[in-house]
């Protein structure tokens, strides 16, 4: 075996983070091969010389028939060379170092700055000779392909969550979404299966839209605090409450909601419920039209049963033709 492919099988194990079958069945070797080569600390020293083969004088003839039939196995090969008495190992191994490779297809993808990072941990042993490995985390922007990374000493949540952060600050801001390379902190299943969060991920994934949800409704004033300590002593949902009270921001406008918090706290009536209420006690005193809110198709079946007249767009074609035609002379 020749030290690439002892690195191959070491970089697919403690940096892809493959499965000993798995690195077998993507390099075509056995498994016995992999599990001894991950137990050796040190690459195979070169051949210095090479020694004569009994598959010398039918490397040829076994060339000739990979280039014929690229898929052919090698127990057709050794049945198409009946004079060869030596071992189906031997074979193996030479037909796996001249067998023409598929050539991998890769797809560029483009994304938006700011749309996508990339995400990965990468090992690289007793760095420091403490009985510790030395792990990198890397994190790189799909766009720019702008990088950073964070050196730990473990690969743990909290060190995860740690490493996230400290790039998120190197960057200046936070990406839409992120791409994992099958991390176990991050994913549990794989290979088609549905991918399960660990439990750490969606807590902090949760604790993260509550902490927002906060910082939105504390915008609203002053009121907006003494209203958050009257909802901290009821027996609603915190977060279920905020999520509504700042729902109704968005449909009623913050001047009136900060208004209903105002007549609500003399009152201690906490809740998002009383605040729609006294909203709706306030535009009708008024006499001012309640804002239509979002569309409900499940309230308003006759909204699926809506058509758009096709119109005729060779005006707009004319007058963009007569632009152009006036900007060429």
């Amino acid at each position: 075996m020749d030290s690439a492919l002892w690195s191959e099988i070491r970089r697919l194990c403690f940096v892809s983070r493959l499965k000993k079958k798995e690195i077998a069945r993507e390099l075509s070797l056995s498994v016995k091969t992999v599990r001894r080569v991950l137990k050796e600390e040190t690459p195979p020293a070169p051949l210095t010389r090479e020694r004569s083969s009994q598959l010398d004088p039918f490397k040829e003839k076994i060339a000739f028939l990979l280039k014929e039939y690229p898929t052919l196995s090698c127990v057709r090969i050794r049945e198409e060379m009946p004079e060869y008495q030596g071992g189906m190992t031997i074979l193996k191994d030479y037909v796996r170092t001249i067998r023409p490779r598929k050539q991998e297809a890769f797809l560029r993808i483009e994304t938006e700055p700011g749309e996508e990072g990339q995400i990965d941990w990468g090992l690289f042993g007793d760095y420091f000779g403490i009985g510790r490995i030395l792990s990198c985390f890397s994190f790189v922007l799909s766009y720019s392909r702008m990088m950073t990374l964070v050196w730990t000493l473990s690969q743990k949540m909290e060190d995860l969550l740690r490493s996230h952060q400290k790039s998120f600050h190197f960057f200046g801001g936070v990406m839409k979404k992120a791409l994992y390379d099958n991390m176990k902190t991050v994913v549990l299943a794989r290979f088609g299966e549905d991918p399960k969060h660990t439990q750490e991920v969606l807590e902090e994934k949760r604790r993260a839209a509550n902490a927002k949800s906060k910082d939105i409704f504390l915008s609203l004033g002053i009121d907006a605090e003494d209203y958050l300590k009257g909802l901290f002593q009821t027996h609603r949902s915190l977060s279920h409450e905020l999520e509504k009270i700042n729902a109704l921001v968005t449909v009623y406008g913050k001047t009136e909601v900060l208004q209903a918090i105002s007549q609500a706290l003399p009152f201690k009536a906490f809740g998002s419920e009383y605040l729609k209420n006294i909203i709706l006690q306030n535009v009708t005193r008024r006499g001012a039209n309640q804002p239509l809110g979002p569309v409900d198709s499940t309230t308003r079946p006759d909204l699926n049963d809506l058509t758009v007249e096709e119109r005729d767009l060779t005006t707009y074609e004319q007058l963009i033709q007569k632009k152009e035609d006036k900007n060429d002379g």
